[in-house]
């Protein structure tokens, strides 16, 4: 558990105090601040959706959080780190610390954690170009390069919220002015914003050790581009992610002996029905696969037993057990068992021949023992 208290000037350089969990109180820089200063909870962790805006919190003592993680300060120290509450509908009051709320901000941590703490700040990373109409977000050479990357858009997306909206850009200034006074607190911004709070739950109490900021609206009379705009900081957020319901599987055709693993001309017909173009492992050994699917789904065990003594790993067979059934290939496979399994009546005088086939060299290799009396 580490805790931290304050600001202080080092050196010339802008250090923190920080409260380590064997009590003792060091100096640290800034970029020690993306990973330490906020209590790590041990056990379960409480997950909750806030959506909403920050107006309505409000600057609470200390004491409360850090009893809730069994923390005590030094004595001759004060704290200067600021906590928020905030309350939720259904009555769960929610402490939030500041530097909590600074790193789901501040992103990417290794750059603008330590530009939090400068007098330049977030303006050393871009600026408004007002010669266009509207005017535009513009980040500086070495920032453009990066945009390039992979999922750079979401990535800096932060960078262009806290340059379009004229209260963010006074929240990441304010982070520096709190510094000077040996506080770490920030000027909260205005929008609707969604944030996923992860702590402690105690009774109706969520003590948060980390935010994640999902969007951000940034509203009309806030924004320097004159225009409502939302601001995406993950990139999976702005999709609309639907997992699709799966239909109903009848139950699994079994042999006249009971058995469900497929046999040789029953493979033959199958075969052709899982073909893909994409030729991966679950094809080749399909129908390996298949035998310990038809397995499960008729003896009701467990995808981790079936797969106990079998080469495959439980994921590799639950994802092609769910990729079948989602592109209708199971549907097929199950609708040509029932077929080939149907009654004596139904079943194709192919079929009678190959079973007569298999059941005499059964007997003929594994003769019964002789009964006693005949």
């Amino acid at each position: 558990m580490s805790w931290v208290i304050g600001a202080c000037q080092a050196g010339g350089q802008r250090m923190f105090e920080l409260l380590s969990s064997t009590g003792q109180v060091e100096q640290v820089a800034a970029e020690a601040l993306a990973t330490s200063g906020v209590p790590c909870g041990t056990g379960a962790s409480t997950r909750v959706v806030y959506e909403g805006d920050l107006e309505t919190w409000s600057r609470v003592a200390v004491d409360e959080y850090l009893q809730a993680f069994g923390i005590e300060l030094p004595p001759g120290l004060s704290n200067r780190h600021s906590v928020f509450l905030a309350q939720l509908a259904d009555g769960t009051s929610i402490f939030v610390p500041a530097l909590a709320l600074m790193r789901g901000i501040f992103r990417p941590h290794e750059l603008l954690m330590p530009l939090a703490f400068t007098p330049g700040n977030v303006d050393l990373m871009g600026f408004v170009d007002y010669s266009n109409d509207p005017p535009t977000i513009v980040l500086d050479g070495t920032e453009q390069r990066n945009l390039n990357k992979r999922d750079a858009a979401s990535r800096y997306e932060p960078v262009r919220w806290m340059l379009s909206s004229t209260s963010a850009n006074r929240c990441a200034h304010s982070v520096y002015l709190y510094s000077l006074s040996g506080r770490l607190d920030l000027r909260l911004p205005q929008g609707q914003f969604r944030l996923v709070l992860h702590g402690r739950q105690v009774a109706s109490s969520l003590f948060v050790t980390k935010v994640t900021v999902t969007w951000v609206t940034v509203p009309v009379e806030d924004s320097v581009t004159r225009a409502e705009h939302t601001h995406v900081f993950h990139r999976m957020a702005a999709k609309e992610r639907t997992v699709p319901a799966l239909a109903a599987l009848p139950p699994v055709p079994v042999l006249p002996d009971g058995r469900v693993e497929l046999t040789d001309l029953e493979w033959d017909r199958i075969k052709p029905l899982l073909d893909s173009k994409k030729r991966n492992r679950s094809i080749h050994s399909g129908r390996e696969l298949l035998n310990l699917m038809l397995f499960k789904l008729s003896s009701g065990s467990s995808w981790k037993t079936v797969t106990r003594s079998s080469n495959f790993q439980e994921t590799t067979l639950t994802t092609t057990f769910r990729y079948w059934q989602l592109d209708g290939r199971f549907s097929r496979v199950l609708s040509e068992l029932m077929q080939l399994r149907g009654t004596t009546r139904n079943r194709p005088a192919q079929y009678h021949k190959y079973q007569f086939i298999k059941n005499c060299e059964r007997r003929i290799l594994s003769p019964s023992p002789p009964v006693m009396g005949r």
